[in-house]
């Protein structure tokens, strides 16, 4: 290992050997230990060890996922947190468990929240982009059920669904 040159250089000047055919950087990988999801080791925002070819100077900065979990399992009931974007996906396997149902549906339209945008007679907040459940995952995803990603909050979160953008992105604040 040279450590005066960058990975780029090395891999060029070993590429010119005659007598190698590939050449490829080596980059260790460790499991995560905040959680099991298919992508938790990629998730560094929740605790950074400087995994995955993130370098040490980003080690620590981080949500501290951990401590935030322990914090949010000891408080008592149900936390909403409403995604105001272009719906939720609440059929899909990180998100079905955490999407909020609506307890007054013969009063108000919309099982898992309110669809503004006037696409969706029933009023059903369902995503059509993309968007708002990207951002929903990131918030609440199921933790350690071995898919997908974890969100930032492991426990007692309920995400609810009030969509004022289309399916391209748009939407009226009115």
């Amino acid at each position: 290992r040279d450590k005066t040159l960058t990975t780029e250089q090395m891999l060029k000047q070993v590429r010119k050997n005659g007598a190698v055919k590939y050449a490829f950087p080596n980059y260790i990988k460790h499991i995560s230990t905040i959680t099991d999801d298919t992508y938790g080791d990629y998730q560094r925002a929740l605790d950074n060890t400087g995994i995955n070819g993130f370098g040490d100077e980003a080690i620590g900065k981080d949500t501290k996922a951990g401590a935030l979990w322990s914090a949010a399992s000891a408080a008592e009931g149900e936390q909403v947190v409403a995604i105001v974007d272009t719906g939720i996906d609440y059929e899909h396997e990180d998100l079905k468990d955490v999407v909020w149902n609506n307890p007054f549906g013969k009063k108000l339209l919309g099982k898992h929240g309110m669809d503004f945008t006037g696409e969706i007679i029933d009023g059903e907040p369902y995503d059509n982009n993309g968007h708002g459940s990207h951002c929903a995952g990131i918030i609440a995803a199921t933790a350690n059920n071995q898919k997908g990603i974890s969100g930032i909050n492991a426990s007692n979160v309920k995400i609810m669904a009030l969509k004022f953008l289309d399916g391209d992105g748009s939407g009226s604040t009115a």
